[in-house]
Parts: C-alpha cells; sequence; structure tokens
C-alpha cells in the first residue's frame, strides 16, 4: 500500500509504503535486505527500486481419531485431518444389544460429538457399559398354588459382531491388531473385509472362526489408511466399521553436504504414497520453515528437485506430506546443508 512510483527531491525522503501479503502468504524482506514491512526512505541520493519478497505459509493439520471400545462402534468418520483451529466433523457412539452408552475417555457424556478450535492431535474412545437387567416383582401365590404352565424355550438371540482396532493410526510398514467378537459367545465362522481409501469396494481379507467364547483376533498392515468391518458368515450381520491411519514414510538425500554459493545441487528421495502425491520442499532459516517449491511424485514413488543455494551459511531442508484421505500428514528428517 502506498504510492509506488515516487518523485523524490535530492536529500529528501519518499513517502511511506507497506508490503501486504495475500492470503496465505507472509511477508519475508526488501529486495534490498530491509525487514520491516512498512518503509520510509529518507535522504534520497539517487533512483531506487526494490521489491517486496513473499512466502508460503505453512497450514498445520493435526488427525482426530474416534474408537469404539468393547460393546459398541462409531458412526462419521474416523481418523479425520483437520486444520489447525478448524471443527472436526460429528461421529456418534452407538451401543450395540445388551450395552448402553457410558461416556468418551475424555469425559464427554454426550454420544454425539463435534469436537471445534482443534489446535492438537485427539484420539478418544467410547465407553460402554452392559444393560441392567430389571429386577423381576414377586407376584402372591395362591392358596392352593395353581399348576404353572411351562413356558417355551425363548428363541436363539441372532449373533452380533463387534470389532475395535489399536492402535488407530500407524506409520507406514507398522501392523495394528483387529479386536472381534461375537455376541452371544460361541465358535463362529466370520469374513473380515477392508475398504482401502484408493478403492471404491470393499475385499475380503481374511476368513476364520472365532474361539468358543466368540473372540478373535487378527493382525493387519495397512499401506494407506483403510477401513475394516467383521461379517459373520452364515447371518451377513455386520460389525461397525473401524478405519486405520497410515503415515507414509519419506526419505530425503543431497549428493553433498558442503556446497558453494551460487551452485546447484539435486534433492531427491521416495514416498510410500500414492503417485501424484504433492510434495513440499522447505527450508528452514532461523529457526522459520519457508516453501520453497511444491511438486508431485512419479508412478514409482520417486522424486527430485533441483535448488540454487543463494545465501551463505549453515540450512535445514526437509519435505513436508499434506494429510489426505489416503494418508496422514508426514515429514523427512532434516538435511543440513553448509553454504560457502
Amino acid at each position: 500500500t502506498g504510492t509506488s512510483l515516487q518523485t523524490v527531491n535530492s536529500g529528501a525522503s519518499g513517502t511511506a509504503v507497506t508490503a501486504v501479503a495475500s492470503s496465505g502468504y507472509h511477508f519475508v524482506s526488501w529486495s534490498d535486505g530491509v525487514t520491516n514491512a512498512a518503509r520510509t526512505d529518507s535522504n534520497v541520493t539517487a533512483s531506487l527500486a526494490v521489491t517486496a519478497n513473499f512466502a508460503v505459509t505453512p497450514v498445520t493439520t493435526y488427525v482426530v481419531s474416534y474408537t469404539a471400545g468393547f460393546g459398541g462402534s462409531i458412526t462419521g468418520s474416523s481418523p479425520q485431518v483437520v486444520n489447525s483451529g478448524a471443527s472436526a466433523t460429528a461421529v456418534t457412539a452407538v451401543p450395540a444389544t445388551g450395552y448402553d452408552f457410558a461416556n468418551w475417555s475424555d469425559g464427554v457424556t454426550s454420544a454425539t460429538r463435534t469436537d471445534a478450535n482443534v489446535t492438537a492431535n485427539l484420539g478418544v474412545t467410547a465407553n460402554f457399559t452392559l444393560t441392567p437387567v430389571p429386577v423381576p416383582v414377586p407376584v402372591p401365590v395362591p392358596n392352593p398354588a395353581p399348576t404353572p404352565t411351562p413356558a417355551p424355550d425363548p428363541a436363539p438371540a441372532s449373533p452380533t459382531a463387534i470389532l475395535t482396532v489399536n492402535p488407530t493410526s500407524l506409520a507406514y510398514g507398522q501392523t495394528t491388531t483387529l479386536q472381534m467378537s461375537v455376541t452371544p459367545g460361541s465358535a463362529t465362522a466370520i469374513r473380515i473385509e477392508q475398504l482401502a481409501s484408493n478403492s471404491t469396494a470393499w475385499t475380503q481379507v481374511a476368513t476364520m472362526t472365532t474361539a468358543v467364547d466368540g473372540a478373535a483376533q487378527f493382525a493387519v498392515t495397512p499401506l494407506v489408511t483403510t477401513s475394516y468391518r467383521v461379517v459373520i458368515v452364515d447371518t451377513g450381520a455386520t460389525s461397525g466399521i473401524s478405519t486405520v491411519g497410515v503415515q507414509p514414510a519419506v526419505t530425503i538425500r543431497i549428493p553433498k553436504r558442503r556446497v558453494r554459493r551460487s551452485t546447484y545441487a539435486t534433492m531427491s528421495g521416495t514416498i510410500s504414497a500414492a503417485s501424484g502425491t504433492t510434495l513440499m520442499l522447505q527450508v528452514s532459516n532461523h529457526g522459520r520453515w519457508t516453501t520453497l517449491r511444491r511438486f508431485a511424485a512419479t508412478a514409482s514413488g520417486r522424486y527430485s528437485a533441483r535448488i540454487r543455494f543463494t545465501s551463505r551459511g549453515n540450512h535445514s531442508y526437509r519435505i513436508i506430506i499434506a494429510a489426505s484421505a489416503s494418508h496422514l500428514s508426514a515429514t523427512s528428517k532434516s538435511l543440513q546443508i553448509s553454504v560457502r
């Protein structure tokens, strides 16, 4: 803001101008090294032309995960990737037959919750309790007591499948365990199905028979964020859905750690995320990370970026992968480069 082109008498001062950053950017410096966004040039004795430099402001995201304890399931999206200060979408804890919702592990007593102003990663579990059985009221027996009519045998209860997962957030290549149970407990044939975030159809992972108490476990190693469910083979009854978020693996390397100013070098590496995933190359100057460029990985999961070293000193570089529907956010290790 202010007058860009000014005519100033020798020895006089220009009028004030201010560099104003657009949304998503922040002011870095003027091209002549001035670091104040607002400037008034005084004692002008020669023509002057400067440019305001801006940089992308990184967006901070957090992972919000909701897990169902034994006796129920969760409806709604989990895990969720939420921008700092924004709100997650609503989820509801749904008790299975014979159970009541008690509370969430952080003390929230409403079954439906929408977490607002998220400023940190959040992981909570819905707790359920058995529904109390009412105590029968005694009925006076007449004298003489009539001969009771035998009650018919009750119909067997339909089996219900319950699925829980712990943990629900994994680094690429890690394994988590599916905890499954069928009530009432008995040896029951079940089918485990998955829906990967890069797929549109549920696929079979395994079939197995639970123990006589209805319990079973199965280890999985998802490569992308994946949802799981359990199906009772005989009846087709399905459990609630549990989702496991996966953090991609990302590497970074450079041929030399000591380079000369104004020379070029190629940074490269690999990622485990899907082809086309957007990467951000960042540099740290005086403790502040700035995004130098954005680019996509190849179909084989490789990337490379040619950069020019413009200032002397020690600088740290890293690769950032933003969270998406197919994966959690990830950050590579930092490389320190000495520029002479």
